[in-house]
């Protein structure tokens, strides 16, 4: 082949795909004007419980899309650049608002066009969860700061892991002939009044706070303390481990807290400057009143019934206002939404109160709604964000706690592996010589085992009824 033949070809492949991309914008172009021939109000939910509540409120008026793709993780996910010119054409945008779709209000809605759309909020006027560590909310009532860069375990603690702002730490001790040994070092900056709280009683750890060898008294601060207990009424939370005490330290040296005990092998200890009076009362006007951050709130609203219908009624208001002409068409559908959910929610209440056990193990803490709705306590083998990595004293607090409770259920989301709950499960059976059941217990992200949304739910009233031995 000659050098103009080469180009004869080339400029034919050019002239072609050309003609081939014509149409196709051609073909794309008449199918979004066909879609709005259609009059359907086009809705954009951000994952799929909304996309799934406004479908069947919407019916055959609408047309629905969600952007996060159905069963993906929906904790750091981020729009493309497809996701926005598709929220931009939206007549109807909805989204959760309570964290875990956070990127709708941080980046999204600057770069559409709100004017001319309904945009929906569903977590509006619902209150948040607050869901934080027992020991970092103690500590982050109790302290100014967190503890001191250089804390590190002594030769026999085999880990010293910071736990949030390092105010608090997970320290896993030595196995001395059946004694659990070891202790950590530091050194303060400068001195003044540090407090401690531990998991456990101070006496059965062997717990001792030394300089030199000698061991270091705490100071007499009942009082002090209970000013803290009564500044924590209004926080509604009870103090899961043990105050310890105040103790005066110097600067510039350095302190050894040393633990000695035959019942456990970790602890989890908090560390820190002691909040004066009036700092405490500063804070509380810089953070809202209350004088701490609480930490991170449940953004898993759509799992309870309960709560799914502020979230469908906020959906079924946005449709009307959207169209008015279907007013009639959405209150019928949501009408038969509503009874759904509501009977769901009865059954729920009236099926759990008889639960004989009334704590859950779950592999993921997204149950807060369903727990402090319908009575029940839920403990995670992983935190809020289902991509968090438990620690060994993490699965091993967990199998105290079902072997203490004889507790032989954990309640896990087909979408999620299970390798951490695997270990729980082992773990419980060496110990108790007894079967532990895995159950599923659905996130609501999409359709799984051929169910859809409100068809999780019932399943997962099914599988609680299951796991907590309701008569």
């Amino acid at each position: 082949m000659n050098k103009n033949q080469m180009l004869l070809m080339l400029a034919s492949v050019v002239v072609v795909a050309l003609v081939v991309t014509s149409a196709f914008l051609v073909v794309y172009k008449e199918g979004k004007e066909d879609e709005k021939d259609e009059g359907k109000v086009k809705v954009v939910a951000s994952f799929y419980p909304l996309a799934f509540m406004a479908g069947e409120i919407g019916g055959n008026r609408v047309s629905v899309e969600s952007l996060i793709p159905g069963n993906t993780e929906l904790h750091g996910w981020q729009p493309s650049v497809s996701d926005i010119l598709d929220a931009d054409d939206a007549d109807v945008l909805i989204y959760s608002g309570g964290g875990i779709d956070e990127w709708v209000e941080d980046d999204l809605l600057s770069s559409i066009t709100t004017s001319g759309k309904e945009i929906v909020k569903t977590t509006e006027g619902i209150t948040l969860i607050e869901m934080v560590d027992p020991v970092i909310e103690a500590g982050h009532h109790l302290f100014e700061e967190g503890p001191f860069e250089n804390l590190t375990a002594g030769p026999n603690a085999s880990a010293a892991e910071e736990v949030e702002d390092s105010i608090c730490y997970n320290v896993t001790l030595y196995d001395d002939n059946g004694t659990y040994v070891g202790y950590l070092t530091f050194e303060p900056e400068e001195e003044g009044e540090f407090a401690v709280y531990l998991e456990h009683d101070a006496d059965e750890m062997g717990f001792a706070v030394m300089m030199n060898d000698t061991e270091v008294e705490p100071e007499d601060h009942d009082d002090d303390h209970d000013d803290h207990d009564d500044d924590d009424d209004d926080h509604d939370h009870e103090d899961p481990f043990e105050w310890h005490g105040v103790y005066d330290l110097e600067g510039n040296e350095t302190y050894e807290i040393r633990f000695n005990t035959t019942e456990e092998d970790h602890v989890k200890i908090g560390i820190g400057h002691l909040h004066g009076h009036d700092d405490h009362d500063d804070h509380g006007d810089d953070d809202g009143g209350d004088g701490h951050d609480h930490g991170s709130e449940d953004p898993h609203t759509w799992i309870s019934p309960f709560t799914a219908v502020q979230e469908g009624k906020a959906i079924y208001d946005a449709l009307v206002k959207a169209d008015p002409a279907g007013t009639a068409y959405y209150t019928g559908r949501w009408n038969s939404l509503k009874t759904r959910l509501e009977t769901l929610d009865q059954n729920y209440t009236t099926s759990l109160s008889t639960a004989s056990i009334k704590t859950i193990i779950v592999s993921h803490s997204a149950f807060g709604y369903l727990a402090h709705r319908y009575g029940f306590e839920q403990h995670g083998v992983i935190g809020l964000s289902a991509d968090e990595q438990p620690s060994t004293a993490d699965i091993i607090d967990l199998a105290d706690l079902m072997e203490d409770e004889d507790i032989y259920t954990i309640f896990v989301d087909p979408i999620y592996p299970s390798e951490y709950a695997d270990t729980l499960e082992t773990e419980v059976e060496d110990r108790t010589g007894e079967d532990v059941k895995l159950l599923s217990l659905y996130l609501g992200t999409g359709k799984v085992d051929g169910l859809n949304y409100i068809e999780q739910m019932e399943k997962n009233l099914d599988n609680l009824k299951v796991g907590m031995e309701v008569a």
